[in-house]
Formats: C-alpha cells, sequence, structure tokens
C-alpha cells in the first residue's frame, strides 16, 4: 500500500506541514503568545508560546497521519482495497491540518472571520465525502464500520456501509446548515448529529444480521479476542464525555457574612460581603481567554483573562449571556445562574447582602 501510495503520501504529508511555512513567513507579525484553543461558546480559552503554535499542531496532525497510514497498511485485506476509499482517507489529516491553523492565524492576526466556517463547513463537507465513498469500501479491519456482524458477512458489510453512506452524506449537509447558527447552539446540536452518524449504522448492521438470521439462514459471527472489551471500552468513553460536556452545576449559598461559590468539576470559593467594593449585573457575557480551568457545553470555570480585568475568577453556565461581576479588591469575580432569570436573582440577593 505505501510503495502504491508513495506519491500521495509525500503531498498529504507536505500539505500537512504547509502551516509551518506560514508560520514561518508571518512570525515577525505573529504575537509571542497565541489563542489555540476555543470554547463551546465560540470564545479563545487556551493559549501558547508563538513557536509551539506553529510547529506543535502540524507536527502532531502529520505524526497521526503517518500513524493511521502504518496501521491501514498492516491490515493485509487492504492490500485489495479500492483506490478511492485509500485516497480520500489520506486527506483526512491534511485538511485537519490547514483548518486548524488557519484559525489560529487568523485569530493571531486580527482577522474578521466566521468560526463557524472555518470549523464546521470543512468538518460537513469532509463528512459528506467520506460518505460518498463509504460504499465502495471492501472488507477491511481499520476503516469502515467495523461491526462483528458486518465484519463476518460480506453481505452485511455491504448493506451496512450503503446505509452509512447515506447517513454520513445526510450528516455532512446537515452539519453545513448547523453553521448558520450562533456557536454554542451549533456545537451541541452537531455533537449530536455526529453520535447518530456513528451509532445509526451499528444499529442498522445488528438490525440487518437478526432479519437475516430470523429467514433460517446460517450467518456466521465474527470472534475477536478484544472486541467484547472494545465495546466496553467505546460504550464507557461515550457515557464519560456526555458526563463531562453536558453535565454539572453552580450551587450558590449565602450565608450571613459571605457568599459561597460551590461548582462540579472545579474548587469553590467564598467571598465575604465586606470585601466586596464594587457589584454589577451585565446584559452580555463577560469574554477572555481560559488560562487554567474547566470548560464544557455546560460550564466555564476557573482562571480567564482578559483586556478589561486581566486575570479573572469565573463559574459561570456556557448558555448564559448575562453576568455578575463582582470585583473585590484588586480581584474581580465573574458569576451567572443556569438562565438569565437565576442570574438577576443571584445579582438582586447580593445587592441586598452587601446593602
Amino acid at each position: 500500500m505505501i510503495r502504491k501510495n508513495f506519491k500521495k503520501l509525500l503531498l498529504t504529508s507536505a500539505v500537512i506541514l504547509l502551516p509551518v511555512l506560514a508560520g514561518l513567513l508571518l512570525w515577525d507579525r505573529l504575537p509571542d503568545t497565541m489563542n489555540i484553543h476555543w470554547g463551546t461558546d465560540g470564545q479563545a480559552d487556551g493559549w501558547a508560546g508563538k513557536a509551539f503554535a506553529v510547529f506543535a499542531p502540524s507536527l502532531f496532525v502529520l505524526a497521526t497521519h503517518w500513524l493511521c497510514v502504518l496501521v491501514t497498511a498492516a491490515d493485509p485485506k487492504n492490500r485489495n482495497q479500492t483506490p478511492k476509499a485509500l485516497g480520500i482517507t489520506l486527506w483526512i489529516c491534511p485538511v485537519l491540518s490547514v483548518c486548524v491553523s488557519s484559525l489560529v492565524y487568523s485569530a493571531a492576526l486580527g482577522l474578521d472571520f466566521n468560526m463557524n466556517m472555518l470549523v464546521f463547513v470543512p468538518m460537513g463537507v469532509l463528512f459528506a465525502v467520506m460518505g460518498n465513498y463509504m460504499p465502495k469500501f471492501r472488507q477491511n479491519s481499520t476503516m469502515g464500520i467495523k461491526t462483528t456482524w458486518a465484519m463476518a458477512d460480506e453481505e452485511n458489510w455491504n448493506a451496512t456501509h450503503r446505509f452509512s453512506g447515506k447517513v454520513w452524506m445526510g450528516g455532512g449537509l446537515l452539519i453545513i446548515l448547523l453553521s448558520c447558527l450562533p456557536w454554542a447552539w451549533a456545537a451541541g446540536l452537531i455533537f449530536l448529529v455526529l453520535f447518530a452518524a456513528c451509532f445509526a449504522p451499528i444499529f442498522y448492521s445488528w438490525q440487518f444480521y437478526r432479519k437475516k438470521k430470523a429467514t433460517g439462514v446460517e450467518v456466521p459471527v465474527f470472534r475477536s479476542r478484544c472486541g467484547k472489551w472494545v465495546g466496553v471500552f467505546v460504550a464507557g468513553l461515550v457515557i464519560f464525555l456526555f458526563i463531562i460536556l453536558f453535565t454539572g452545576n453552580i450551587e450558590y449559598r449565602f450565608g450571613d457574612t459571605a457568599l459561597t461559590v460551590d461548582a462540579d468539576r472545579w474548587d469553590g470559593i467564598t467571598v465575604a460581603y465586606a470585601d466586596i467594593d464594587d457589584l454589577e449585573y451585565r446584559e452580555e457575557m463577560v469574554s477572555g481567554s481560559r488560562e487554567w480551568g474547566y470548560g464544557s457545553a455546560r460550564l466555564l470555570l476557573g482562571s480567564f483573562r482578559n483586556e478589561e480585568f486581566g486575570t479573572y475568577t469565573r463559574y459561570t453556565y456556557s448558555g448564559t449571556d448575562c453576568c455578575v461581576v463582582l470585583t473585590v479588591g484588586e480581584k474581580t469575580l465573574v458569576l451567572s445562574g443556569e438562565d438569565e432569570a437565576a442570574t438577576k436573582a443571584l445579582y438582586e440577593q447580593l445587592l441586598e447582602r452587601i446593602g
């Protein structure tokens, strides 16, 4: 496989490294600290030094690219794999490298860009293209929908991948349409699309196996020593990610002399009413980049930084547009409830406590 596609491998590797060349050409114009991560609210919440931002993403993607190539080449069933199927998989990492670096450089140079267009549109196009080629995948152990029923039965494999192709093409087009929504809404809905695109084909393959077996046809089952544990691991990983991304709460306790803030998955804080120098309710959420903290589709917690406050502490819900800003000496604390009503109630209780 590697010999037959050596020129394509060189070309795709070169495309992966193109952002490094672009970073070197733009070196003098790039700031010393660059944003490299954005939260579910679309706000930058992670940063790194210029050298890391220019070199690390592309080199990591290049290493991943070659690891995937070597694993795919090691599968004997891929020796007769269709060239189109192999070709499309070779371009996944190059597209990822260019899109990620375009986002990082655009933010660093202060360019006006649409994050949805740079992230979700290429993702949708990639899904649609993968869906178009998926029916052409031949049975193998590294590419496609590798259920035990599809691996054991070529008819099941072909039917599952025809169905998967339609699902992935439809999912890709839906992702492109969702890019028109605000970032927070789009990110949450696209997660559901990705979940459906991954698990609908698995359910279809199982149903195909059951229907075929019900007709009395002897259907072989692919046996793998590690298949059961892989399934358990994947299911556990999905549950873990769902819990991390979509659960968690912030609790505000009003004592006689102080406010105590407790948050799931982050340390709490206690603020004496007498130490609060200023209290402000804002109709818009305070933005900033995360220095150290926790971010998900549900919560944004920890230490953040922006031009207005410098470094500040944040305990907010990701989907809330308003916030309460407390000034405590030289420190700033940004709080929010789960929605606008809860945030206003929080502000009014604090206002009553501090007089």
